[in-house]
């Protein structure tokens, strides 16, 4: 108790959530409401309510676009990071460079020499971007991360500005994504680094493996350390940190609000982010509606009270203010 778990690899695992937890008891509900139809039980000990957990559902509304900014650049950040061999072959170059035998070498590094030689051999590799490509199109595309990791690289039509969605889970999410200009460029370089391993039936977003991005991987691999890169820069920078959990359907939530704060349309938003039901775009909607009117607002009232001053002084200053003192 009050340990916490880890699967076989040692990794943490995560609790389930209250609302898991309630809807599996639900399903044991009716299989045991039938079992005592039948009479093979003589009651449900699985019916009331008091067996259910609370859930506290918060309205989410996705990161601030300065905040989805931070994350995006954060995540271009540890692209830029060197691999374990790039600095294996630093060291080896550097040793080298001092005059020790390849022999020498590779007993201190405790590697084969011929090992030692490739390395030494071998150009620097290029970092193949791999995590800013993953936080930009979820962020600026508004994905969910299951049609994210089925698209291919025919999908990503660049020529023609849009990502074409062939599997969703309701019928309207089968659509085409318009890929507007910041994404157009984040995806443009990310199809050049590439190179020829960009070909049609191959997966458009790869691992570092070379193999495609999983749902699970992004959750646990991708967002959490961007997020703390970007907290930790925006420590640097004097911002507030990033405290909105994030997770891929968070970056969903951005997209949708960033698309209302550059004016499009309800209809336009929900065609492109496939929602059957448009409660969560009217939501957002609502949001950042009231984002803006309070602004708007803020401004408006602010300006009321300096010509409300503004006012005041004039009619202090005239002479009839002053016969009247």
């Amino acid at each position: 108790i009050g340990e916490p778990l880890k699967d076989g690899r040692g990794r943490a695992m995560q609790p389930l959530q209250p609302q898991t937890i309630n809807s599996h008891l639900h399903l044991l509900t009716e299989i045991v409401a039938r079992a005592v139809r039948e009479g093979l039980l003589p009651r449900n000990p699985a019916e009331g309510e008091d067996l259910r957990l609370e859930v506290r559902r918060e309205k989410k509304y996705g990161l601030e676009l300065d905040e989805a900014m931070s994350l995006v650049d954060a995540a271009g950040n540890l692209d830029r990071r060197p691999a374990p061999t790039d600095d294996l072959r630093r060291r080896i170059i550097g040793m080298r460079a001092t005059g020790k035998a390849w022999k020498a070498i590779a007993t201190e590094l405790d590697i084969a020499e011929s090992t030692a030689i490739y390395h030494a051999n071998r150009e620097a590799a290029r970092p193949m971007p791999r995590y800013r490509p993953v936080v930009a199109t979820l962020t600026l595309a508004g994905l969910r991360v299951s049609e994210f990791c089925a698209l291919n690289c025919e999908h990503v039509d660049l020529a023609r500005r849009e990502l074409r969605v062939l599997d969703a889970k309701t019928p309207a999410g089968v659509r085409r994504v318009d890929i507007h200009d910041d994404l157009q460029d984040e995806l443009a370089a990310y199809k050049a680094a590439r190179g020829a391993a960009w070909e049609p039936g191959e997966p458009a977003f790869v691992n570092a493996r070379g193999k495609r991005w999983t749902r699970n991987a992004i959750a646990q691999h991708v967002i959490p350390p961007a997020l703390e890169e970007a907290n930790r820069q925006r420590a640097k920078a004097g911002l507030p940190e990033i405290r909105e959990e994030v997770t891929p359907h968070t970056l969903r939530y951005t997209c949708i609000a960033s698309l209302f704060a550059a004016g499009a349309d309800q209809e336009y938003v929900a065609n492109q982010v496939g929602h059957e039901d448009v409660t969560t775009t009217n939501r957002i909607y609502r949001y950042v509606l009231q984002r803006r009117r309070r602004g708007e607002i803020g401004r408006r009232r602010q300006l009321a009270m300096h010509e409300s001053a503004a006012d005041v002084g004039r009619s202090e200053r005239s002479p009839a203010g002053a016969r009247g003192r």
